[in-house]
């Protein structure tokens, strides 16, 4: 079977795609989708993806758009479905998963940064939170001028409605309020997920003794919240202690290391708000003053 893989570079539910086909020890060729630069409109990858969404995972001459249905694909392969991966009862872990607002938390960063001190790769680039801002800010525009152009009229419909969406949820992105009550969203979803982790329990992972597809996205959640600078309020330093031991297990598994490049790609970002840059100046400012009267009293000594 020939599989090709389209992704976002980073995506959270790329990664989830590119892990799982790992765990399958799944051969597949990626094709990178650049969101940030557009090649989302490009007329051939429309084709593919109405909508302009990534993963999409083309296996011979079908194609299967999103995570959901790339897992089903795969889970209904005859040489994956009895895959340990596949083993257990994880439909309601998912579900919660696939609900979580990850792209929401990670680009609403970018209008909100006082919610982090430190960003990590890929989101330590110098200009990530530029980058992020503009497409958040544009993206609505940008959704319905390829829409317009678009010559397909099923192409055209998806666009448009995927820029009627993107508009409609601007602000929460844009606004405080609603950005703290998404990741409140996200620590009630680790708390459930906490609990379930400390139950009496066959086995390390959400699937009992078999790492599973619910591992996969638990995991990735708790990655991405590591890349954002958010580990220590959401599940470190002894906030959800079950939920700190999974992720250190996760960490040391091959496809989990191959997927993130977690050893190394290694940069990070500090961010500083505005209070601490009061603190610096206000450091810098009497440093100053320190050498300015050190001059001064030096001056003074020498006359005598």
């Amino acid at each position: 079977m020939e599989l090709t893989l389209y992704v976002h570079p980073g995506s959270y539910s790329c990664w989830t795609v590119e892990m799982l086909l790992h765990e399958l020890s799944q051969q597949y060729q990626t094709v990178q989708i650049d969101l940030h630069a557009g090649d989302q409109f490009k007329p051939e990858f429309l084709a593919l993806s109405p909508r302009g969404t990534v993963p999409v995972l083309k296996a011979n001459n079908a194609v299967h758009v999103g995570p959901e249905r790339i897992r089903g694909f795969l889970k209904g392969c005859p040489e994956h479905s009895q895959a340990d991966v596949f083993k257990g009862n994880f439909d309601t872990f998912l579900s919660k998963l696939d609900s979580a607002p990850i792209g929401l938390i990670t680009y609403g960063l970018a209008f909100h940064q006082g919610y982090s001190k430190i960003l990590r790769y890929p989101y330590g680039g110098e200009g990530f939170l530029e980058t992020a801002s503009d497409y958040i800010l544009t993206r609505s525009a940008k959704l319905e001028e390829a829409g317009m152009a678009s010559p397909d009229p099923q192409v055209r419909k998806q666009l448009l409605e995927a820029s009627a969406a993107h508009q409609a949820k601007l602000t929460a992105y844009l606004e405080d309020s609603e950005y703290h009550a998404s990741l409140r969203v996200v620590e009630n979803l680790l708390t459930f997920f906490e609990d379930e982790l400390q139950q009496d329990r066959a086995g390390l992972w959400l699937g009992g003794l078999h790492f599973s597809v619910a591992d996969i996205g638990l995991g990735l959640l708790l990655h991405r919240l590591w890349q954002l600078g958010m580990e220590k309020e959401m599940f470190d330093d002894g906030v959800r202690p079950h939920l700190s031991l999974y992720y250190g297990r996760l960490r040391k598994r091959e496809s989990f290391r191959r997927v993130t490049s977690v050893d190394t790609e290694l940069e990070v970002r500090v961010l500083k708000s505005d209070e601490d840059k009061f603190v610096e100046n206000a450091k810098f400012g009497v440093g100053m003053m320190l050498v300015v009267g050190g001059l001064y009293l030096g001056k003074k000594l020498m006359r005598k």
